[in-house]
Parts: C-alpha cells; structure tokens; sequence
C-alpha cells in the first residue's frame, strides 16, 4: 500500500450566519468558562478528545469507525497531530489463509473492527479565521470521510459550522502537470429546450430533459497549450469548438460544463473543469521513507516532520490569496 495524503483548508461560522469567525471566537463558543488563550485551546483539545469517549465512533453512515491514539498537541502553536484508527465496522467478514480459499480461518463479527492507524494533522491558528487538516489515507483504504463528518458534528454540537475545502500546493500541482498529458476532454451541457429535442424524437421523447456530453479522448497533448487556447476562446467570446452544435442545444459557451482530464507518466490521474478556472487537485503521494519499518503503516516522528514542513508551505500560500 502507498501512502497518500489529504490537505483541507477549514473555516468556522456561528450556526445560521454567514460570516467566518477566527478561532478564537470559536474556542470561545465552545468553552463554557473565561479562559486564558492556552486554556481555551486546551479545553478545546480536550472536549474533542473525550467525544470518543475512549471508544470507536461512526459518523460515516456507520461503515466506518475511528477512534484517537496517540495525540500530541502544541499549545502556543493551536497544532494538535498525532495517529487515529480506524476501519470498516458494523459487517461480519470472513478471514481467509491466501493460498486457500475454501475455507475462512476466522470471522470479523459486526462489534469488530480491523482497524489501521492514520496520521493526522490539525491547525486552528488562535487569531485566524482559517485553518488547515491532513488526513494520511492509503492507496487501498481511507477513513478521511469518517474523520471529516466526525470532526464537523463535534463543531456542529456546539453550534458551529466548520466547512473544509480541498487544497494542494502550487508545488505539487506543477510537478503533476509537468509530468502529464491532457487524455481526454469532455464538452456536457443539459438540454431543456423542446424544439431541440424533438430532434431526437422517439428515442429522447418523453424526457423532460437530457445532457449532452461530447468527448474527445487519446488527445496526449501539453496541458498549458490546451488551456491557454481554451481561455482565451471565452475570454474572446468564440466558440470553443467551431462546428455547429446547434442541434444539440449547444449555441455558445454559456452553461457549457468543460473538463479536462489528465495523465501523469506514472499512470496517476486528475481533472479540472473550466467552471472552476481549471484548479486542479492531483493526488498527494507521501515518500516510502514515511513508512515503518518492514510495514506499511506511517511512522509517526518520520510524518509528522514532513507535514510540519509542507503546512509551512501550505500557510505561506493561504495567505497570499
């Protein structure tokens, strides 16, 4: 298994307003009592750690459960990381010898769980009104849902919401460009136009509405040419494509959905799409040196010093936008 990693930049607001409140605020909402700085971040370190209660907890629609194991905070820096476990609960499994297939060796009941260890990461800067989670998965199995829902119904308890959002450094996004090819392009836009849809009367004739999706594919052209043409069709106002796809209710750019798939040399892939300027998101792959010796498993030291590291990088860049 290859370890990967998830990175989310998150911000809180009271419950049903639409403004974002620094941490302070929000470790403040939480705590019941007047606290120095370093209480309130103890305190809220200390709440979130007993809302396990020493046990594993579902949030994920109950498949899978985590619970905390070896956490270790910093206070002046609002930093608290360290290992969860977690995995599949609430199904009975079979246990199986891989060279026989006949018959189970043991059983997984519904009250077990074979659970793995994650690293994690969680920054919740005092006078910010950001901050930032890393949830280490593996290439064949995630609790990052899990600990997501988890982590936002412990907010929403105490009348907050804490949204999340995706986030990849400039770094990383240039060297997956930089090793990838654009394989496919996809053109969709949904059709509710009667007129045009008679057109493909009697096969679409009873829809009340349909999507158009064009694709070209085994493309393997530079992502920076394709885009750069793309841009600068919207940006002039012409078509993207110049034949006419007015019979299938396509006249100009608007409300056309526009992705671009990607393809690394080492087979990894990613896309963006033209609604969101073409922010791509590749995956973050964490070095084999992270692992434990002779397993798969993070080494807690070794990782922890390699995210301290990237979240240097990842603060610089939060701040420039």
């Amino acid at each position: 298994m290859n370890l990967k990693l998830a990175i989310y930049t998150i911000d809180v607001k009271h419950k049903h307003k639409k403004d974002k409140v620094n941490f302070e605020n929000a470790f403040k909402t939480i705590s019941v009592n007047t606290l120095t700085k370093e209480e309130y971040y103890k305190d809220f370190i200390t709440k979130y750690i007993q809302s396990f209660d020493g046990k594993f907890t579902s949030s994920d629609e109950n498949s899978k459960s985590i619970t905390t194991d070896n956490l270790e905070f910093i206070v002046s820096e609002n930093l608290i990381y360290g290992m969860i476990k977690g995995g599949t609960t609430n199904v009975e499994i079979d246990i199986f010898e891989s060279k026989n297939s006949g018959t189970p060796v043991g059983k997984i009941s519904r009250n077990q769980i074979a659970a793995q260890p994650y690293f994690f990461l969680l920054y919740t800067p005092y006078d910010k009104s950001y901050g930032v989670l890393m949830i280490q998965y593996y290439s064949i199995a995630s609790v990052t849902t899990s600990f997501k829902k988890n982590l936002h119904d412990f907010f929403r308890k105490h009348e907050l919401t804490l949204s999340m959002y995706p986030f990849v450094t400039e770094k990383q996004k240039k060297s997956f460009l930089k090793k990838s090819v654009i394989n496919k392009i996809s053109l969709s836009k949904v059709v509710r136009d009667n007129a045009v849809r008679s057109k493909f009367n009697p096969l679409i004739i009873e829809e009340d509405s349909y999507e158009v999706v064009i694709e070209f594919r085994k493309i393997k052209q530079n992502p920076e040419k394709i885009i750069e043409r793309i841009k600068d069709s919207v940006l002039n106002n012409k078509k993207i494509i110049g034949a006419d796809l007015s019979d299938f209710g396509i006249q100009d750019n608007s409300n056309l959905n526009l992705k671009v798939f990607y393809e690394n040399e080492d087979g990894k892939k990613s896309h963006s799409s033209m609604k969101n300027d073409f922010e791509i998101l590749p995956t973050i792959d964490l070095p084999d040196s992270l692992k434990e010796k002779l397993k798969d498993s993070p080494n807690l030291l070794r990782t922890k010093e390699h995210c301290f590291e990237l979240l240097k990088t990842v603060k610089e860049e939060i701040l420039k936008k």
